[in-house]
């Protein structure tokens, strides 16, 4: 049920009474359960999907409970499942092959079941959940197709058990299990058991299910058992090292800017200078100076641009002091702070600047904001943040005879072109009418090269909504062209999540919607009674994006505080960054996220 790509519409963190309404709730539905296990003692999130299917998550974004269609039942997710127990009363036992099968979406067949386990009779429709045997974990959540008395009469058939057994609601691999970590499912005995390893008769179990859910997990479970060793030898930096590498990198941004782009927002400064971490880690007086001021630092990663760990936790005091010593100038716009000019001749600044040209043989920076290449700051964002928008084209009914003539074949509701395809076939027609075209005589060599004439199809799509064209008239190109180009198309937008990759075809154009992608509102606050300048962004959520997620990584972009909230202009779900950091935002939504320019 949930293999296909979706959206979710909005993400909101329950209150004290939501929660207590969801407890419950729960207690109703499953009184044997333990609430504590299943929600813990943090905050719970419901996200609302473009279904009307509601995912309640806890702890770093675990789904532990569903609610389909707007329904009032509340369905518990594998993870749900393996937390505690009480959630079940009808479960089918199978065995661990079966597995590989229930996270490729197929349904539950009955030779595939060892055994049902269940304190009552149940009924056709019953929810039940699939658990590999052995103690092994909960696997799947469905609906059974058989009722208990049909079961008994199926085991004891003389042609065998064969068909459906349950059908599947949610199992391991799909969209639902995806949103939560990778990890390892724990059965639930066990994962009331802290901080002990599982016993020997579940390992097994645990690991072909982790198996079948992410084919690539046991390579990188290995890589971060061989990991963790030069983890934990490497030393933490200290306040001094900080301070020093902060600056360096800092520094050594400035004197790369070019005079002619000036005036530098301090957040672009910043954002700037923390994706140079990976060429500071390469520098031998770097590297000598944090040596010198703490323990060493033997794993490169830990090298990291953080101004909250430095002694002056905020970009602007830094520039401040910068500013006392002659390096640059900068003022206060709207409680935005700006950069207006810098030193060069400055001996540290000219020092950093042979460096940077000794280590690296691009030119130099001609804009401060293009510091860091595109690719850069793609591969600096987390991938989950990252939307494709895919804009198919259908041709508009007027224009349909048109390009299926070009095409060779008839155009379904549901056949989509991509803007190439379309211009492809609308140039093979003119190309076609062109070369149809009667040898020049006498009358005709006067006949402009550029014209075409047009025939009963064309006639008929160029006199809809204009003036009336009748077949055998010279038309011009240009003409035809723009007509086309502006009533022959109509365009539908697929935005795809982030991490969902290659989406098939098939699949992208169930979600295609008409029209160009979502809109997305800038808006800066003024500044009134001392308070800061805040930007607002409003209509991120259009695009699937976690938002919590979101307005962190824009904080770590922008260096300053941000936060999601309701907004009385631009409405709930708006992100705040403090500061005037609308340019910086722009760039960040179309070069990281990959929102359209000019959207």
């Amino acid at each position: 049920m949930f293999r296909k790509p979706f959206g979710h519409t909005r993400e909101t963190r329950l209150g004290g009474k939501d929660k207590k309404k969801l407890i419950t709730e729960v207690h109703r539905q499953y009184p044997e359960a333990s609430t504590s296990l299943l929600l813990g003692s943090g905050p719970v999130s419901e996200l609302h999907l473009e279904t009307r299917t509601i995912v309640y998550l806890v702890d770093n974004s675990v789904p532990v409970l569903f609610k389909l269609h707007g329904s009032s039942f509340l369905y518990p997710t594998v993870f749900g499942l393996n937390r505690t127990e009480g959630l079940s009363t009808v479960r089918y036992i199978v065995s661990e092959p079966v597995v590989r099968y229930l996270a490729r979406g197929a349904d539950l067949m009955l030779p595939g079941v060892n055994r049902v386990e269940s304190v009552t009779a149940f009924y056709v429709g019953a929810v039940c959940a699939v658990r590999v045997d052995n103690g092994g974990p909960f696997v799947a959540i469905g609906r059974s197709l058989l009722s208990s008395s049909q079961l008994a009469v199926a085991e004891n058939a003389s042609t065998g058990v064969v068909g459906k057994a349950v059908e599947i609601v949610h199992s391991i691999g799909d969209r639902i299990y995806q949103m939560a970590p990778k990890g390892r499912l724990v059965p639930p005995s066990q994962n009331q058991q802290s901080d002990e390893s599982p016993v020997d008769g579940s390992t097994s179990s645990s690991e072909v299910v982790q198996e079948s859910a992410s084919p690539e997990s046991t390579e990188e479970s290995g890589t971060e058992k061989t990991q963790e060793p030069a983890a934990s030898s490497s030393e933490t930096m200290v306040q001094a090292q900080y301070d020093e590498l902060v600056r360096y990198a800092v520094v050594e941004v400035l004197a790369n800017i070019d005079k002619s782009s000036l005036p530098v927002q301090a957040a672009v400064l910043y954002s700037d200078a923390q994706k140079s971490c990976s060429d500071l880690r390469k520098r031998p007086d770097l590297l000598i100076r944090l040596a010198e001021l703490g323990p060493e630092v033997r794993n490169a990663e830990n090298i990291r641009v953080d101004i909250k760990k430095t002694s002056w936790r905020k970009v602007g005091k830094l520039l401040k002091e910068l500013e006392k010593e002659g390096i640059l100038k900068m003022k206060d716009k709207r409680g935005d702070v700006i950069i207006t000019s810098i030193s060069q001749g400055k001996e540290e600044l000219q020092a950093h600047a042979i460096t940077a040209k000794a280590t690296k043989s691009a030119p130099r920076v001609k804009h401060a904001a293009a510091a860091a290449s595109v690719e850069g700051l793609k591969s600096s964002i987390d991938s989950e943040l990252r939307v494709r928008v895919v804009g198919m084209y259908r041709p508009h009914q007027v224009w349909k005879p048109v390009l299926e003539a070009s095409l060779g074949s008839p155009l379904g509701k549901h056949d989509f072109l991509s803007a190439k395809e379309c211009r492809g076939l609308f140039q093979k027609y003119i190309k076609g009418l062109e070369e149809s075209r009667p040898e020049e005589t006498p009358s005709a060599t006067s006949q402009n090269r550029s014209d075409v004439c047009v025939d009963a199809l064309l006639a008929s799509a160029l006199s809809k909504g204009g003036k009336k064209v009748q077949p055998g008239t010279s038309v011009s190109k240009a003409e035809i062209g723009k007509a086309f180009e502006s009533k022959g198309l109509e365009l539908y937008t697929a935005i795809v999540p982030p991490g969902y990759g290659d989406v098939p075809p098939a699949d992208l154009t169930e979600v295609l919607k008409y029209g160009p992608a979502p809109m997305i509102t800038i808006r800066v606050t003024d500044k009134v009674s001392g308070n800061k300048t805040q930007t607002l962004i409003g209509g991120v959520d259009k695009y699937h994006l976690k938002l919590s997620d979101f307005a962190k990584a824009l904080a770590k972009h922008n260096a300053s505080s941000s936060t999601v909230r309701d907004d009385p202009v631009l409405g709930p779900n708006t992100v705040m960054v403090q500061g005037n950091v609308a340019q910086s935002v722009m760039h960040f939504l179309v070069e990281a996220v990959g929102v359209p320019r000019d959207r």
